[in-house]
């Protein structure tokens, strides 16, 4: 059975930058690999490194150089959950997170408070 470059290595980071669309200078980058039902990205780890990791915090983390778990939460300024690009990304609390979506009106869809997430292909 075959298994995924690690994380932190050149086979791994190629791995993830190949499921990456980068848009023209200051676009977003699109994910291109599995999106879960909330709309934001999955990204599946080497077997035995951690499992499932959001791809636009993996992209954070490897544009900062530090590790996953050193991470707080991160808000997209752009407002697209599957944008990679590490500058339309920055720090956050919690807090700050749901102030924002709901300032610009992606609080939720109205249906048991879930937030709308991108729709799939039906």
């Amino acid at each position: 059975m075959a298994t995924n470059p690690a994380p932190g290595t050149a086979e791994g980071e190629g791995r993830f930058w190949s499921k990456v669309h980068r848009g023209p200078e200051g676009a977003c980058w699109i994910w291109l690999g599995a999106i879960a039902d909330d709309g934001y990205g999955r990204y599946y780890l080497h077997a035995g490194t951690g499992g499932m990791v959001r791809p636009h915090r993996y992209a954070y983390a490897l544009a900062l150089e530090i590790e996953l778990e050193e991470l707080g939460e991160l808000m997209h300024v752009c407002d697209v959950p599957v944008c990679v690009n590490p500058a339309h990304l920055q720090p956050g609390d919690h807090t700050e997170n749901m102030r924002d979506r709901m300032r610009k009106g992606r609080a939720d869809n109205g249906l048991f408070g879930h937030s709308v997430g991108v729709g799939r292909a039906g």
